[in-house]
């Protein structure tokens, strides 16, 4: 997501779908998703909105796989929820570089650790803020 990828969402399940969705989009928090989002696109749109040369993310009922053109394009990145399978072309996906990852991890293992009962979003984005400026 941080790479600005196309990515498509697949899963039998509407409320899955959702939420799913939603959470891709939280996952680069602080930051904000500035492109395409539907978290449950028609089928009948997914054929014209799938050329899209910008980036999106769109949840699609599992029976939209049928409406995918049989040449898709190798930089959209499908991901079904219902049998754990992403496909398409994760090469070119820089992972974060080895002290970022370790900053974020142990920011998230502490609010893990230390979180308190009620959820609170200020601190998580003050934690993901501090290990993405480290």
């Amino acid at each position: 997501i941080l790479t600005s990828k196309r990515l498509l969402v697949f899963s039998h399940s509407l409320a899955k779908l959702s939420k799913i969705c939603l959470a891709l989009t939280m996952l680069i928090n602080p930051f904000v998703w500035p492109y395409a989002f539907v978290s449950l696109l028609p089928s009948s749109w997914l054929e014209d909105l799938i050329e899209s040369p910008c980036p999106f993310i769109y949840g699609c009922l599992t029976e939209s796989k049928e409406h995918l053109p049989s040449t898709l394009q190798s930089d959209v990145i499908q991901i079904d929820v219902d049998l754990n399978i992403i496909k398409g072309n994760l090469d070119e996906i820089v992972p974060l570089p080895e002290n970022l990852r370790q900053t974020l991890e142990s920011s998230l293992s502490y609010l893990k650790r230390f979180r308190l009962v009620k959820f609170d979003s200020t601190l998580l984005n003050i934690a993901v803020s501090e290990a993405c400026l480290a």
